[in-house]
Formats: C-alpha cells, sequence, structure tokens
C-alpha cells in the first residue's frame, strides 16, 4: 500500500512537471559568443508572445552572462550565428517575428535586453540588433528569451528526475518485499 501512495506521489511530481510550464525551447548548442562556447537556449510561450516573468521568475535576478558593456556585442554575435545556420529563434510559433531577446539587467519591475532580428519575411524594415530597451517585466512581446549556459554542461530535466527517482522507488520496493 505504501508503495502504490509512494508511485501515485511520483507521478503526481511528473505531472506537475510537465505541466509546469507551457513555454517551448530550443537549443543552439556550441555556439561562440565573445570568446566563450554556450549553449543558447530560446523560450517562448506556445502563443506566440511571452513575458520575463514566464522565463526567470519573479525574482529579481539573472544570472546571465553578459551585462551592459557587452550585452550588444553578444545580441550581435549571437544573431550572426542564428542567421548563419538558419536557426528559429522562436519555438513557440511566434507568427508575426523571429526575435529573440538578450536580458543582462533586471530590477523589480522591468529588465534590460537588446533585441536580435532575423532577416526573414515578416521582419522587413527590422533585421540586426536593437537596442537596449527598458521594458516592463510583465510586458507580452513576440520575441522568445535566450539563456546560456556554458558548452558541456547539462541540468536533468525535471522529467529525468522524476523517472530516476520512480526507479528508485521501485527498487526500495522490491527490495522491501524481497526481505
Amino acid at each position: 500500500m505504501k508503495t502504490r501512495s509512494l508511485i501515485a506521489a511520483l507521478s503526481g511530481f511528473i505531472l506537475m512537471g510537465s505541466a509546469h510550464s507551457t513555454i517551448a525551447t530550443s537549443t543552439l548548442s556550441n555556439v561562440t559568443i565573445l570568446g566563450n562556447v554556450y549553449n543558447a537556449t530560446f523560450w517562448q510561450d506556445p502563443d506566440g508572445t511571452t513575458t520575463f516573468d514566464q522565463v526567470f521568475g519573479s525574482a529579481p535576478s539573472l544570472g546571465q552572462t553578459f551585462n551592459a558593456s557587452n550585452a550588444q556585442a553578444a545580441a550581435t554575435e549571437l544573431l550572426a550565428a542564428v542567421e548563419a545556420l538558419g536557426f528559429d529563434t522562436t519555438p513557440g510559433g511566434s507568427t508575426t517575428a523571429d526575435v529573440f531577446s538578450l536580458d543582462y539587467a533586471v530590477t523589480v519591475n522591468s529588465y534590460f535586453e537588446y533585441t536580435g532580428w532575423r532577416n526573414v519575411p515578416g521582419n522587413s524594415g527590422f533585421v540586426g540588433v536593437y537596442g537596449p530597451f527598458n521594458i516592463t517585466r510583465s510586458q507580452n512581446l513576440n520575441a522568445s528569451f535566450v539563456t546560456f549556459e556554458a558548452a558541456g554542461t547539462s541540468v536533468p530535466e525535471p522529467g529525468s528526475l522524476a523517472l530516476a527517482g520512480m526507479a528508485l522507488a521501485g527498487f526500495v520496493a522490491t527490495r522491501r518485499r524481497n526481505q
């Protein structure tokens, strides 16, 4: 009976993990930005609009790599990389633009960013890197938000952790039953 309760609890955790966010992501691996190699992940709500808080949460922090003095150069290099590969930076399917937001500073109510607009139909007149902009954290944008992690580092996804937890729980339950 305890095993069933544990499995039910873990199943609930898996469902929570998968329903945790409706944000779609796509990752451009091993891209060189300002001399460092990153995995750049683009985050966007499937409705084509996204807010800062949907991606980063409501705590006023970023943990980002870039700052006011190098964010524009980073956005320019990232835009060149996605253009060279034809990489879609809007995994949520923005129908009005293929644009990303590279954020470099945040306050309680707003954040600072540069936008990178790909050279695709729908972005006529807006191709290149623009900014800096100071935007309200709750404002819906048709841009995706980009985050960076050093290439070679990876964080297990919640579903993977839950699966490992279920396997461990099953192992423990089987072991107790056999004793």
